[in-house]
């Protein structure tokens, strides 16, 4: 498989870290990424990346991740 295609369980991790990027979008009142200071801008990247692993984390165990 190419690196840039996606099984289906790694495409629901994705979608998971998402959710967690714009969970802190929101946690921070701010959409426009020009707008974000570096701490910012790192820890956005941090949180999808986090929640990416989590939900594949879980679902390895057998987890569910809401």
């Amino acid at each position: 498989m190419k690196q840039d295609e996606f099984t289906r369980i790694e495409s629901l991790a994705a979608a998971k870290g998402g959710d967690a990027g714009i969970e802190f979008l929101e946690t921070i009142g701010k959409t426009d990424f020009t707008a974000m200071n570096i701490d910012e801008w790192s820890e956005f990247r941090r949180r999808i990346i986090a929640g990416y692993r989590a939900a594949l984390l879980a679902d390895m165990t057998g987890e569910v991740v809401l």
